[in-house]
C-alpha cells in the first residue's frame, strides 16, 4: 500500500512472524469440484496432512457463491448467480 498526503509518500509492509519450525498443514478439499444450482447448497470438505486448529475459508467472486456456513472443517457454499468462481481453504495455524 502506498498513500500520498501533501506531497509526502507512506508505504506501508504487513509483516508476518511465523513460529519457528512449524510447518503449514497441507490442506486437500473433497470434493475438488462443485456445481450448484442458483439458490443450492452443498457442502466441502477439507482434510489436513498435520493437525491444524481450524481452516479459514475465502471465496474468490463472492456475487457467484457465498459461504453460507462453516464448521471447522466443512463449508456450506450457496449458488448465488450463474458462473464460476474458486473455494480456498487454508490452515489458519502452524503445525509443529
Amino acid at each position: 500500500m502506498i498513500s500520498c498526503t501533501n506531497g509526502v509518500y507512506t508505504a506501508n509492509c504487513e509483516i508476518t512472524v511465523e513460529e519457528r519450525g512449524a510447518e503449514p498443514a497441507e490442506v486437500t478439499l473433497s470434493p475438488t469440484t462443485l456445481s450448484l444450482s442458483q439458490g443450492g447448497t452443498g457442502t466441502v470438505s477439507a482434510t489436513t496432512v498435520a493437525q491444524a486448529s481450524d481452516i479459514q475459508w475465502s471465496i474468490d467472486e463472492r456475487n457467484i457463491a457465498a459461504i453460507f456456513s462453516t464448521n471447522g472443517y466443512v463449508a456450506t457454499i450457496a449458488g448465488v448467480t450463474p458462473g464460476e468462481t474458486v473455494l480456498t481453504a487454508r490452515s489458519n495455524r502452524k503445525s509443529t
